[in-house]
């Protein structure tokens, strides 16, 4: 399939399909300029992000703010939703979050290749792909040692590893409020209370 450059002019958003058209690195910048979205790119193709919603929004800048102040002091910096993550191939995704240590490798495009943490908080609509396609994706990046995967619906964050030998083991997943998430960024402990990871969300009644 040949590549297309996306054009304003040619094209409305309501018109094309995202899924079928392959684009060009520049393609993608200039659909991300014009639309004023952010769209994961994947060997050519381009993917909309689910739109995220309060709880979403509320849950990912509370993780930021913790970070933030968890590896404060420290060779560790915290980027936002707006970092793009290198998966190989020239292909990238948006997390939620990123935490890099050290000093800051990057791809054309501003694209992280070394991050130690990426968070991910869960939509509805993508769960299962991020569970499964997008898990193994980061697990082949190389500097990473964490993954937290965040559900916004109830109380439940999943941690995955990469131990010593190397191999990526699933910590389990902490889903009591009194509870806290903890592991290590180089020298700094990081804890992420539940409670406070979801203050301010109010959970559907059904089933709790």
């Amino acid at each position: 399939m040949a590549t297309a450059t996306f054009t304003p002019s040619k094209y409305a958003l309501d018109e094309i399909n995202l899924f079928s058209v392959s684009y060009t690195r520049e393609g993608h910048e200039e659909l991300e300029r014009t639309t004023g979205e952010k769209f994961h790119y994947i060997n050519g193709k381009v993917f909309e992000m689910a739109g995220g919603s309060p709880e979403h929004n509320t849950i990912g800048g509370t993780i930021i703010g913790l970070l933030f102040n968890a590896v404060r002091g420290s060779r560790c910096r915290v980027m936002t939703s707006d970092t793009r993550v290198d998966i190989g191939s020239g292909s990238f995704y948006y997390p939620d979050a990123v935490v890099v240590c050290g000093e800051v490798q990057t791809a054309p495009g501003r694209v992280i290749q070394n991050p130690v943490l990426i968070v991910e908080v869960l939509s509805p609509s993508t769960a299962e792909f991020d569970r499964s396609e997008k898990l193994a994706q980061y697990q082949q990046i190389e500097s990473l040692q964490h993954i937290l995967y965040v559900e916004q619906n109830r109380p439940a964050i999943e941690h995955f590893e990469r131990d010593a030998t190397g191999t990526w083991v699933s910590r389990g997943v902490v889903t009591d409020l009194n509870q806290a998430v903890s592991f290590s960024l180089g020298d700094t402990i990081v804890t992420l209370p539940l409670s406070e990871v979801y203050e301010r969300i109010d959970f559907p009644t059904s089933g709790f």
